[in-house]
């Protein structure tokens, strides 16, 4: 049976509009394309206050130092965001979404709903490859207790013929931006920081000396310093 002119007129459009609308579709409803991102920053790096600006141009930061770095995450994916030697590896679904989950102590068992939206996360590097290093990260934000988030950061120093105390201290980040005392004694000095894993054993630092990073689990973004601590006495 012949079709008429008008009829395959009509039914081309209406495919047409069928492609149109599935394409429509599957732009509103991005998936991730890989279940693992390592992301480098996105920008050069900025000079921090306080110190040294970032170590160059391009997109090769394997050498980076201090600096603030920024990053875009897609917190529907497993990341991993990495500055240097310096690493966060954040769980798919594992931040808590933003502006709405509440930030503090008394959070960070709670449960929350992930952040479903990409969102910019600003890295503040200080005291890099030595005993003060420290990064801030903002905006601040806690992750969901059921997954673990890991932060590692890299101490040339680490040595198993050393039997030292390391501690990672969290420390609030004051008025939201980092100052000149992020990476320096003044910071592990200040009253306001915390060794988290005095009350939380699941926060307590490993050395893997071969890599020479120190890593802990973390249930929150502000501010971390490491503290080399006295010498254990083996018993």
């Amino acid at each position: 049976m012949k079709m008429s002119r008008q009829f395959r007129i009509a039914a081309a459009v209406l495919m047409g509009g069928i492609v149109v609308a599935s394409s429509a579709c599957s732009v509103d409803g991005i998936t991730p394309t890989s279940s693992e991102r390592s992301l480098s920053p996105t920008a050069t790096p900025l000079a921090s206050e306080g110190s040294d600006s970032g170590s160059g141009s391009g997109s090769d930061f394997s050498s980076s130092t201090d600096g603030t770095f920024t990053f875009t995450v897609d917190p529907r994916i497993d990341q991993v965001v990495t500055v240097g030697e310096n690493r966060v590896v954040l769980p798919a679904n594992s931040v808590c979404a933003l502006g709405v989950s509440g930030y503090g102590p008394t959070l960070w068992d709670n449960g929350c709903n992930p952040q479903k939206k990409p969102f910019t996360l600003t890295v503040t590097v200080a005291g890099s490859g030595t005993e003060n290093a420290a990064l801030d990260f903002q905006p601040s934000m806690r992750f969901d207790p059921t997954k673990r988030v890991t932060l590692s950061i890299f101490v040339p120093t680490l040595s198993s013929g050393q039997a030292v105390d390391w501690t990672i201290f969290y420390c609030p980040t004051p008025n939201g931006k980092p100052g000149s005392r992020l990476g320096t004694n003044l910071m592990r000095a200040d009253p306001t920081c915390v060794d988290e894993s005095l009350t939380d054993p699941s926060l307590s630092v490993t050395e893997d000396y071969q890599n020479s990073v120190l890593t802990r689990r973390i249930k929150h973004f502000s501010a971390y310093q490491i503290e080399r601590g006295g010498y254990v006495v083996a018993e």
